[in-house]
């Protein structure tokens, strides 16, 4: 389905459903303060990996962090290591609405206990 395609009425279910899975996750973090999972499934994708699995379907890339850009909640990107063939692999830390502080805390906490953050991938 192409943007034109979309009528103002799935538009606005598509916001409705958007607001309800906001409310979702926003109910999540009353019970966690910070959520820490992968940027991607694999070490991070080469452009031409990642406009070939974007064509195919947009999960396979944003499958870990569109959940977060949808919802508007803060997240925190950090370095933790490198694939078999040199390619960088993060992690994030996800928050609810209004803690940027303390993701910031914690990803400093993480910078101070490990060398991640100076490290460069071999071969540059």
């Amino acid at each position: 389905m192409k943007v034109a395609d979309v009528t103002p009425t799935q538009t606005g279910q598509g916001n409705i459903e958007r607001r309800k899975f906001r409310g979702a996750v926003v109910k999540l973090f009353s019970e966690l303060d910070v959520f820490v999972m992968p940027v991607y499934r694999l070490g991070t994708p080469t452009w031409a990996e990642m406009r070939a699995q974007v064509a195919v379907d947009f999960n396979n890339i944003g499958k870990f962090t569109s959940p977060f850009n949808a919802t508007g909640t803060p997240t925190v990107t950090l370095p933790c290591g490198f694939t078999s063939d040199g390619r960088p692999i993060a992690f994030q830390l996800a928050g609810g609405p209004g803690t940027e502080a303390t993701l910031l805390k914690v990803a400093h906490a993480y910078q101070q206990a490990t060398d991640w953050h100076t490290r460069r991938p071999p071969g540059i």
